[in-house]
């Protein structure tokens, strides 16, 4: 069964029962993304992974989330993704509906600068009004002066509306429960 929320169906295109909707908790996730009793939470993992560094770091997060029953799609994943003719407009198709139909976004924004397509992601699910955790592990944000990393505060901005940058992926799901966003 798919879950439904304050009488409006995750996925415009299925037919399912409505259930009860959980307690919505105060705290940035908009009312349409409380989760019901029986959901199962849709994940948008989004992060650079071009490098074999960040293409493992993602497998082994996805592998944390999916182990305490998390949904996850993860762009890397895609077989498309390793043919070397791929066009922009499949990418796009596919992440971006994927996107639409997740439940959260959890973003990872450890990059120098945030990756670009993470950026973009970001601001699709702010455009949708789809919580955003941005995972932020990179130890120089917490550096003073020359020293610290630069985020961009447009994009900090667009997390900080629909929810909030953590330190860890332990973080991220306290984020998630302490918002109602519940694992089935």
């Amino acid at each position: 069964m798919r879950a439904a929320v304050l009488g409006v169906h995750l996925d415009p295109c299925a037919v399912t029962p409505y259930t009860t909707v959980k307690r919505f908790l105060d705290g940035g996730i908009s009312a349409r993304h409380a989760i019901v009793d029986g959901g199962n939470v849709r994940v948008y993992w989004a992060n650079s992974f071009f490098s074999v560094a960040d293409a493992e770091y993602n497998k082994n997060c996805v592998r944390e989330l999916r182990s305490k029953g998390y949904h996850v799609f993860i762009p890397q994943a895609s077989a498309s993704n390793r043919r070397l003719n791929i066009r922009r407009a499949e990418i796009f198709a596919r992440d971006e509906g994927a996107l639409r139909k997740a439940d959260v976004l959890v973003a990872c924004i450890d990059q120098e600068t945030i990756d670009s397509g993470v950026a973009c992601e970001i601001g699709i699910a702010y455009a949708l009004g789809i919580p955003i955790v941005g995972l932020l592990t990179d130890l120089r944000w917490r550096r003073r002066g020359e020293g610290r990393i630069y985020k961009n505060p447009f994009v900090l901005g667009c997390i900080g509306v629909r929810g909030r940058v953590v330190h860890s992926l332990k973080e991220v799901m306290r984020f998630l429960a302490s918002r109602g966003v519940r694992s089935s």
